[in-house]
């Protein structure tokens, strides 16, 4: 693997009280045009009693000139300033200075597959993030988590039955070829996101035909649909009222893209550089596979005097050895997401051997992601109930703990432990699968384990492939969970080491036995954890092929369910049921650190990988 800059070194319901005060804020004049409506056919809906009735919405050639105000002269925006606790977050100036390159690690390539119907969508958006807005998206500039910021949107606004949001779009923003921002742009964003039959484009509806991102499927549990109130005016429905549909809507990447750069150069995805055209504070320069994202700063963004940076750049690295002279060296200074290919004990050691005052660790506050072993449940012997339970059952997963994590990561429970809605993790510690007896893997479960996969036929002789992706601790866990099966069951294993892109793929064909894998968990609340498990997500349709019939009404009751008691009995219910049959059998939720050098400044500790992928915030302190 060939490295540049080594060689070019300048080269939910009961989310906090907080979170539903921001969504209140009032929202900016109405343009006078009037459009019709653009949801599509599928998403049509009666207009909010509060919003007026849609007619045309105007082509690009009609809306090239900027809107004007009641007085004549353009509007202008006014942004709200948000405080920040200075006192208490590393590296925030009042006067921060303007310029420099910073170079970004990041633990895999972006995904070469179309965007809103592929697999790797959180990875890709760490490569190239920084060139979109979304409509909404967190907050960089404040310590509140779950804070969000207008994106393409200047202002928000909810209706008091609580069933409809209403957006205004920023005045005379641009795309980086120069071109307005308008209504049809977010109208065909949304359309491709989430009813992508539904696009007008034939080439790329067919592209997408049968697929869905997964964050969409997450976020389709609030959206009921959307439409045009006039050029300016978005009014969104959801199914029923919860203040969750914003953090979800912001949390997961919903980059808003040009339809005319899709109608000129095909479906947006990162190979298709014609697509790579965004509102946000960078501009794309470079795409070169396996090698570098480089991004420049857009002159032009929203935010007056925004980015700082000249530029980003971000490299892939996956060797662990490499990786830690890049940083020692400042190479690269910080990760592009908390996934760095560096466990938390290597990162530990790193901070140690670098210094406090070079190198600091930013922990998040919950676990963004759910690994273990992914079950193909349409090959043998995975298709059989009982060698799914059989597995979730052998597996040891404190072992899985101390090597990988130093025993910082959290059990695998299907839903994870420690939170307020779901349950303790002394609990889980006694589950079913979960148990130790004296420091070893509880007996019981071991001769339940390996009496199914006998009555399944799968004892010991069988051959199976066990499959990883080689990026962060994948293939490591392998490593330990085929000794940990062949032991157990008698198994003959044989290990596949995959490319991060073409594991997606083979995963989503379905050609593989089983494989170590990881879901995310984007925000911390139940209806995340659901989208790991659901009929229609991505892991029923594209990974496991599998979803838990007696666990699925649970989820609709545990979204709109508003007794926290009866919430948190539900959540247990549904544990409960995928520890009987789940498709999945995690090892852990893990701790995760975000390795940032002490020269970038301006970056306030981010509650979850969502958090940060715009990176105007930030800036380099003698890079």
């Amino acid at each position: 693997m060939s490295y540049r800059f080594l060689r070019k070194p300048r080269a939910v319901i009961f989310i906090p009280l907080a979170l539903l005060l921001l969504v209140l804020v009032a929202c900016g004049s109405s343009a006078t045009a009037i459009p019709e409506s653009a949801a599509p056919a599928s998403k049509a809906a009666a207009a909010p009693t509060a919003v007026p009735a849609p007619t045309a919405v105007p082509s690009k050639a009609e809306k090239s000139a900027p809107a004007k105000s009641s007085s004549g002269s353009a509007a202008v925006p006014t942004a709200t300033p948000r405080p920040v606790a200075k006192a208490v977050v590393p590296g925030i100036s009042d006067d921060p200075k303007r310029g420099g390159w910073v170079n970004m690690q990041t633990f895999e390539s972006p995904g070469s597959d179309t965007y809103y119907g592929g697999n790797n969508a959180d990875n890709t958006m760490a490569h190239i993030g920084s060139i979109f807005n979304q409509i909404v998206e967190f907050d960089p500039d404040t310590r509140e988590g779950l804070d969000l910021r207008g994106g393409v949107t200047e202002s928000w606004s909810l209706s008091e039955d609580g069933l409809t949001y209403t957006f205004e779009l920023r005045e005379d923003m641009m795309f980086h070829d120069g071109t307005p921002l308008e209504m049809q742009d977010v109208l065909h964003t949304l359309t491709t996101a989430f009813t992508p039959d539904d696009l007008e484009f034939t080439e790329v509806r067919e592209e997408i035909a049968g697929r869905t991102l997964s964050d969409s499927q997450t976020v389709s549990t609030y959206l009921k649909d959307w439409k045009a109130v006039d050029p300016n005016t978005l009014a969104i429905n959801v199914n029923f009222p919860t203040n969750a549909f914003l953090v979800a809507f912001g949390a997961f990447r919903f980059p808003v893209i040009s339809k005319d750069a899709v109608a000129e150069h095909g479906t947006f995805k990162v190979p298709n550089e014609g697509t790579m055209v965004g509102t946000g504070p960078y501009k794309f320069v470079e795409y070169d596979k396996d090698i570098v994202t480089e991004v420049e700063r857009n002159d032009n963004y929203h935010i007056e005097g925004r980015p700082y940076l000249d530029g980003v750049r971000h490299y892939p690295i996956f060797e662990a050895g490499t990786i830690v002279a890049a940083y020692k060296t400042e190479q690269v200074m910080m990760s592009s997401d908390f996934l760095s290919n560096l466990t938390v004990p290597d990162l530990v050691k790193l901070q140690e051997e670098m210094g406090d005052d070079k190198l600091r660790l930013a922990y998040a506050v919950a676990p963004p992601y759910s690994m273990g072993v992914m079950m193909n449940a349409e090959k043998w012997p995975f298709d059989d109930p009982r060698m799914r339970k059989a597995v979730n059952l052998a597996l040891h997963r404190q072992p899985l703990i101390m090597t990988l994590s130093a025993g910082k990561n959290k059990i695998g429970t299907p839903i994870p432990c420690g939170f307020g809605w779901s349950f303790t993790c002394e609990e889980a510690a006694q589950m079913p699968g979960m148990r130790e007896l004296n420091g070893e893997k509880h007996p019981d479960d071991i001769a339940e384990a390996q009496a199914l996969a006998l009555a399944v036929g799968a004892g010991p002789g069988t051959k199976l492939e066990f499959s990883c992706r080689m990026v962060i601790e994948y293939c490591d866990m392998m490593q330990i969970v085929k000794s940990q099966f062949q032991q157990t069951f008698g198994w003959e294993l044989t290990t596949r080491s995959l490319e991060s892109t073409a594991g997606y793929d083979l995963y989503r064909a379905g050609e593989y036995d089983f494989a170590i894998q990881a879901v995310g968990f984007p925000f911390p609340d139940a209806d995340a954890s659901a989208s790991a498990f659901r009929e229609n997500s991505t892991s029923h349709t594209e990974r496991t092929f599998f979803f838990n019939p007696d666990a699925e009404p649970l989820w609709a009751q545990i979204n709109t369910e508003t007794d926290f008691a009866k919430r948190k009995e539900l959540v247990a219910q549904a544990n409960a049921h995928l520890i009987e049959d789940n498709s999945w059998a995690f090892g852990y939720h893990p701790t995760v650190a975000w390795p940032i050098n002490t020269k970038i400044q301006n970056f306030i500790d981010p509650t979850g990988r969502s958090s940060y992928i715009q990176w105007d915030q930030i800036w380099c302190d003698k890079c």
